[in-house]
């Protein structure tokens, strides 16, 4: 990837993105579980507790990728991990997030506990939009290395004895 310095500032850029709006997302579900975790049915307090796993883990893993010497199949796996999570609990939230019942009480507390849900619905794939989006320039980055063809430092020396080159390689002689 030397090849290509502009993939490690965007690296950069994207890498603190997903910590700042996964440790905004984390302060905020924290906000909503101490508001609300009294009136929340079991589903929304287990969505919210795997969101706040999810997120928290995101947090501790994003920055030893920016941390650690950058290795292809490495950084590879370690985004997998990260989208296999935001993702699955983004699906896991937007499959349950029918069952999630308000609290039987007034119309503006109903009201309040719906628009939660929404917007909990829109936050919780923010993040696996952003990791999806850099795996695929990721993934197209990785391509265009592969396409540069290496050259490579040749160890053998050539001698001119009557006309005829003579190969000798370094390490027989």
């Amino acid at each position: 990837m030397e090849s290509f310095p502009a993939f490690f500032k965007v690296r950069a850029v994207t890498f603190t993105c997903i910590i700042l709006i996964s440790f905004l997302w984390t302060v905020l579900l924290s906000v909503q579980v101490y508001a609300r975790w009294d009136i929340s049915d079991r589903c929304s307090r287990s969505l919210t507790a795997v969101f706040l796993l999810t997120n928290a883990t995101t947090i501790l893993i994003v920055p030893f990728l920016l941390l650690l010497e950058f290795r292809v199949w490495l950084d590879a796996a370690r985004i997998l991990l990260l989208a296999i999570g935001q993702i699955g609990s983004a699906v896991a939230f937007t499959y349950w997030s029918p069952q999630i019942q308000c609290p039987d009480q007034t119309a503006d507390q109903q009201g309040v506990c719906k628009l939660i849900n929404i917007y909990m619905l829109m936050g919780c794939w923010v993040v696996p939009v952003i990791l999806i989006l850099y795996s695929s320039y990721f993934a197209a980055m990785v391509y265009r290395q592969s396409r540069i063809p290496v050259v490579v430092d040749s160890r053998e020396k050539v001698l001119m004895d009557t006309g005829s080159p003579l190969v000798i390689d370094p390490e027989m002689a």
